[in-house]
C-alpha cells in the first residue's frame, strides 16, 4: 500500500539532505507506528476498525472519531464468548466527534456497560490530520541527535528535547482519545 504521505508533500514542507528513497522509508516508518497506535488510515466508508474497550461506566471511548457504528457488543467478562449484541438510539448513543459512546436504556435501572465491549465503526476521514501529523513525526526523526545542546560561536544554537520518546508521543496524541 503507498504511503498516505508522498516525498513531494513532504519535502515542500520538510527540506533535507536525504534523497526520496530514505524519506520514503521514514514516511512508511512513520505510518506504520500510526497504524500500529490507531489502526488504519481511512480509505473510504468501508474502512471499519474494530476496537475492545473496558466497559463499567456509563461511556467508552474508541480511538478515533467516529463517522458510523457497525456494532457494538457487550460481555459480561473476559471468559464471556457469546456476548450481547445492542442498538443504537435503544441502548447507546453515539457522541461521533468525541469518539465517545454512552450506555443508555440499562434494563433494572442500571446505566453502565458491561466488563468489556467491542465496538466496530468507521472512523471520520482523517487523512489531513494524519498527514500534518507524519509531517511532525518525520522532522522529529531527522532533527534527533545524540547531543543534547549545540552551540557554534554564538551563531547557531540548537537545545534537543528531553526526551525524544515523549515527543513523538505528544504528536501521535493529537490522532488519538485514549493513551498511545
Amino acid at each position: 500500500m503507498p504511503n498516505l504521505l508522498t516525498v513531494s508533500e513532504l519535502r515542500a514542507l520538510v527540506s533535507s539532505p536525504l534523497d526520496d528513497t530514505q524519506l520514503s522509508t521514514i514516511i512508511s516508518w512513520v505510518e506504520a507506528e500510526i497504524t500500529n497506535a490507531i489502526g488504519a488510515a481511512y480509505v473510504d466508508s468501508s474502512t471499519t476498525i474494530t476496537e475492545t474497550v473496558r466497559g463499567q461506566g456509563k461511556n467508552i471511548f474508541v480511538k478515533r472519531p467516529i463517522e458510523s457504528v457497525s456494532s457494538v457488543t457487550e460481555y459480561a467478562s473476559l471468559q464471556d464468548t457469546t456476548g450481547t449484541s445492542l442498538t443504537e438510539n435503544e441502548e447507546f448513543y453515539v457522541w461521533n466527534d468525541e469518539g465517545r459512546i454512552e450506555r443508555i436504556g440499562r434494563v433494572l435501572g442500571t446505566s453502565g456497560w458491561g466488563a468489556y465491549v467491542q465496538v466496530a465503526y468507521v472512523p471520520r476521514d482523517d487523512r489531513e490530520k494524519r498527514k500534518r501529523a507524519i509531517v511532525d513525526l518525520v522532522r522529529v526523526v531527522l532533527s534527533q541527535t545524540a547531543l543534547k545542546s549545540e552551540n557554534v560561536s554564538g551563531a547557531f544554537s540548537y537545545q534537543a528535547p528531553e526526551n525524544w520518546e515523549a515527543e513523538f508521543r505528544r504528536v501521535m496524541r493529537r490522532l488519538s482519545f485514549t493513551g498511545v
